[in-house]
């Protein structure tokens, strides 16, 4: 295929913390509940991160199709200006550019 040499990657931008407070429920049996059987639950609420998921996932998709439009404009302009650039009669072609 091509050289992949330039692999694209993904870079972090921020870590943010999470602000919302634990859920607290009544199990005084659970080996983490503390002295008054509470016990804090994760925050995590699973909807909001499958959406979250979803909307990442189709903004790099579209990103991704950007990338793969600009190339393919490029690959046909390169190739309409070899084309254009026909030598006169008993001339040899020079060699395409690269692409």
């Amino acid at each position: 295929m091509g050289d992949h040499s330039q692999t694209p990657t993904v870079r972090v931008a921020r870590i943010q913390k999470d602000s919302r407070p634990f859920e607290l429920a009544y199990q005084p049996g659970h080996p983490d509940a503390d002295a008054k059987g509470m016990v804090a639950l994760p925050n995590i609420k699973i909807h909001e991160e499958m959406a979250d998921m979803i909307v990442a996932s189709r903004a790099f998709e579209a990103n991704l199709t950007v990338i793969r439009t600009a190339r393919n404009m490029a690959a046909q302009s390169w190739q309409s200006a070899n084309d254009d650039l026909t030598p006169p009669d008993g001339m040899t072609p020079s060699p395409p550019y690269p692409p």
